[in-house]
């Protein structure tokens, strides 16, 4: 046995419905046009609900008036990671390069310096990216990793409204 709903008059409206457009045109016109197809109705709206961050985004944290974060070890946690790389206007990335291979490491001592070599930042990475919302002008990164081979530095400017990439690279030791 088959059940059948039936809204009396239902049929007739949505045919009415699909075919007011063909009738508004007048005897005059083309009546040979197809009538538009029905749209179901929308779904009703989902409740909106508030953001939070992917549950493999790092803690954004601060030191001396930064604003940083670290981390990026494993697929989703560096996928979380770098979506937020626009937000900061420094973003470091540490490797080794092994033969012709980039890897990424972890556990590398990062200090940035000003202008006037005040220390602003120092901080042990917990991945491969350190993003730091830096104002912009003239510093010194140091980054020392002793398992790695030895320290290394860079200079760097940062500009009004301008992001940087810094890719810093040791060479693996044989």
């Amino acid at each position: 046995m088959s059940h059948r709903s039936h809204v009396p008059g239902l049929a007739a409206l949505l045919f009415a419905a699909a075919l007011s457009p063909v009738l508004a045109q007048g005897a005059d016109d083309d009546c040979n046009v197809a009538p538009p197809a029905i749209a179901a109705p929308a779904p009703a709206a989902a409740p909106a609900q508030a953001w939070t961050p992917p549950p493999d985004l790092p803690p954004v944290q601060q030191a001396g008036g930064l604003r940083y974060v670290t981390g990026g070890i494993g697929t989703d946690s560096a996928a979380a990671l770098r979506a937020q790389r626009g937000d900061y206007p420094l973003a470091i990335t540490f490797g080794l390069r092994d033969g012709g291979r980039n890897q990424f490491t972890a556990g590398v001592t990062a200090a940035i310096e000003d202008a006037a070599g005040r220390q602003l930042l120092s901080v042990v990475t917990e991945g491969p990216y350190l993003y730091v919302d830096l104002p912009p002008g003239d510093y010194l990164l140091k980054a020392a990793a002793p398992q790695l081979g030895p320290a290394q530095q860079r200079r760097f400017q940062l500009r009004p409204g301008r992001h940087i990439d810094l890719l810093l690279l040791w060479e693996a030791q044989r």
